[in-house]
Parts: C-alpha cells; sequence; structure tokens
C-alpha cells in the first residue's frame, strides 16, 4: 500500500458514545491487565505525555512482548491529532527499514481508543546518551547519523518527509559492541510539498523555510540530521532565539559557534559536511538523506573517520577550472540521478552548488570556494543555465 493511500484509509471506527470499555478489554484509560484485542495484554506503562501513553504488552498468541501506543481520550474529539495519529501508524507500516520502529497492528479500542501495536524498544534516546556524557566521539556520531540517514533514505523514497528528527526520537539499542538506531515518531510526517503555512516540528531542529510555515521537502529532514550531528559532537545547539522569528533569522546566519572551534578532534570532512546540511537555502541544501550521505561518505573517504571504505556507486565527475585570479582548483561534483529531485536540470545545478559550495579543494591545501569561484566553475560545466543562489 502507498503512503498516500494509506493515509487516506477508511476513517476510524466510530466511538462509542458512551465511552464503556466491555469487561476485561480498554476502555478510554488503559490499565495493566486489560486487553487491547482478544490476543494483547497490557502489562505496565513505559511513558506518558500530553499526547498519549506507551504500554508494554504481551501478545498471548506469540507469547512476545509488544509496544502498543495510546492516543489520550482527551484527543479524541481531535481531527487533527486523530488524523496525526493514523498518519504515523501509516508512515511506520510503508516504510520498509530495520531502522524505523515495526508496526505489527492499527485500530481503535472497544472503549473508543486508538492504538499502534509496535515492536517493543530497549535502550535509550539519543538525547539521553548526550545528557550523560555531553557530547559524542565524531565516529560514533557518523555512524549513528549514517543509521538515522538509511531510515531517513527509505522514507524519502516514498516521498515521506519525517519534518521532526531531534535527538528525543532517535533511539539507540545496544547491540553486541555496537549500537542500533531506531527512528521514531512520524506522526507529523508528510508527502513532499504539502504543509504550507503549517509550522509543525521542534524549533531548534527546524529549517529555516519550515519555521516560517512553507512547505518542506526532504531537504528538511537533511538540515534536522546536520542540526543533531552539530549538537552530538558539542553537546550545544547550533542556533538559538527567543521566539521561532529569532530562531529563523539566526538559523539564516548560521551556526553561532564554527563546529571547529567545538570539536576536541580534527573532523575537517565532517565539519564541511554539516555545514553543507545546515545550508540555510533549501535549494542549495542536499536534496535528500541518500544525497547526504553520499556526500559524507566522500568527504571523509581516506581520512581517519573513514569508516566505509568500498566505494559507492556515484557517477562522479572531476572538474578542473580556472578563477578569475588564475588559482587553480579541483572539486568533485557529486552528480546523484535521483528519480525525483534531481529528475530536472534546474534543480541538479541547485544539488551541485550545495556540495561544491563546500568541497572545493586548492592544489596543496583545502579551503572554501568563494560564491564567484563557485559559480565560475558550473557556468563552465552547464554553459547557458542560470546559477540560482546567487542573483544576477
Amino acid at each position: 500500500m502507498s503512503i498516500r493511500s494509506a493515509l487516506h484509509a477508511a476513517p476510524f471506527l466510530a466511538l462509542d458514545e458512551g465511552r464503556t470499555a466491555t469487561r476485561g478489554f480498554v476502555g478510554t484509560v488503559p490499565m495493566a491487565g486489560a486487553f487491547v484485542t482478544p490476543s494483547i495484554r497490557l502489562d505496565k506503562p513505559l511513558a506518558r505525555g500530553g499526547m498519549g501513553s506507551v504500554w508494554r504488552a504481551e501478545h498471548q498468541v506469540l507469547d512476545a512482548p509488544v509496544a502498543v501506543k495510546f492516543m489520550s481520550d482527551g484527543f479524541l474529539s481531535n481531527p487533527e491529532a486523530l488524523e496525526r495519529f493514523r498518519r504515523e501508524a501509516a508512515a511506520l507500516a510503508c516504510i520498509k527499514s530495520p531502522h524505523v520502529v515495526q508496526v505489527f497492528d492499527f485500530g481503535v479500542t472497544r472503549g473508543g481508543l486508538p492504538y499502534i501495536v509496535m515492536e517493543l524498544l530497549e535502550g535509550e534516546t539519543l538525547q539521553d546518551r548526550i545528557e550523560r556524557y555531553g557530547r559524542l566521539p565524531a565516529r560514533l556520531t557518523i555512524d549513528l547519523v549514517r543509521q538515522v540517514g538509511i531510515a531517513l533514505s527509505k522514507a524519502h523514497d516514498l516521498g515521506i518527509v519525517h519534518r521532526d528528527i531531534k535527538p528525543e526520537n532517535v533511539f539507540l539499542i545496544e547491540a553486541e559492541h555496537d549500537i542500533f538506531v531506531k527512528v521514531l515518531d512520524f506522526g507529523i510526517a508528510s508527502q513532499i510539498g504539502v504543509g504550507v503555512d503549517e509550522v509543525v516540528g521542534t524549533p531548534h531542529f527546524m529549517a529555516p523555510e519550515q519555521m516560517d510555515g512553507h512547505a518542506v521537502d526532504t531537504s528538511a529532514d537533511v538540515w534536522a540530521l546536520g542540526v543533531v550531528a552539530y549538537y552530538a559532537l558539542t553537546g550545544k545547539l547550533p542556533f538559538e532565539g527567543r521566539d521561532l522569528s529569532a530562531l529563523s533569522k539566526s538559523a539564516r546566519r548560521g551556526p553561532k559557534k564554527p563546529l571547529s572551534h567545538l570539536l576536541t578532534e580534527a573532523a575537517p570532512g565532517l565539519e564541511l559536511w554539516v555545514a553543507a546540511a545546515l545550508e540555510p537555502d533549501p535549494f542549495l541544501r542536499y536534496p535528500d538523506a541518500r544525497a547526504a550521505l553520499d556526500a559524507l561518505d566522500e568527504l571523509l573517504r581516506g581520512t581517519d573517520l573513514d569508516v566505509d571504505p568500498e566505494p559507492k556507486r556515484h557517477l562522479m565527475q572531476r572538474v578542473h577550472y580556472e578563477t578569475d585570479d588564475d588559482d587553480f582548483f579541483t572539486t568533485l561534483v557529486l552528480k546523484r540521478l535521483s528519480r525525483r529531485r534531481l529528475a530536472s536540470r534546474s534543480v541538479a545545478i541547485g544539488a551541485i552548488l550545495g556540495f561544491a559550495a563546500f568541497a572545493v579543494y586548492a592544489i596543496g591545501g583545502s579551503q572554501l570556494a568563494t560564491q564567484d569561484g563557485v559559480r565560475s566553475a558550473l557556468q563552465r560545466i552547464l554553459p547557458g543555465e542560470k546559477m540560482p543562489g546567487f542573483g544576477d
């Protein structure tokens, strides 16, 4: 089933006007020992929040533990809350990735309470880990970013934008000597291009266009992933502001402190990647998670942080060009063939600009390209094309 058809599937079952539970089954308030379905029995609460609660439960037939997420009965008359809950279930069911929580069932209890039955996770959130350690090593951060990116790539391939990537929604599971990541909470996920004049998400991790209420696409998730990486590496948020407007202005100016000033270990490739992910103009940002991961691999290849030495299936073009001041540069331009965003030539220019602006290397050293230098290079690559983002 496609995400679009899933999101517009049959509406919730009509709620029992009396909201009284059949004996032994969950009513409008979950209780230990009550049955959600004839085979799923609640054990104990795991978490509670304003929107609902999550319970540990036992699948009586399979003899296996599961998690059950309920919406609070106070939101049963709120159509937007009901749609958000259903949207989360639909998104989770559509995205086939080991890094996304698996959904087993979705429905409404006999007492009228919507629920989602999911796999039970044991571990902690990335937010918990950062609060305990203050900051994370670069190698671990890269590993976590890659795993979140893999989950987002699967979502982006389906045209789904998460819209709320943050440390609280990155769940860490200890797996032997490694950490396995699960991405949580697709409750405000949307199709690409929807959400005009709708500001949803967690402010410090929202892209500037998202804060301004514009329709967002997959590049908004890339921005959030960049903020998560910065926060994990430093223990500090890159932007600050007393309200959404001030925060948006701060985000457009760039991080208050460059990553290199806060890191305890040198990681130039990672610094460049974070800077590119936090490009304020979505047209110049990595277009989706897959492109962001490809660029991360390229920037780290051959460095001490290269944990994925096998070459990816990129189509790379090595471009030599001369700037106006006769300095010679060499840049790697990532030309990734995407079914969606990079389908048009004009959008492809934007993707190349986003990469080239942060990955230009001088002969005998490394330095960031100026806008004029990048523009000059792209005009040589694509003569006659208008260069977006720089004006005329």
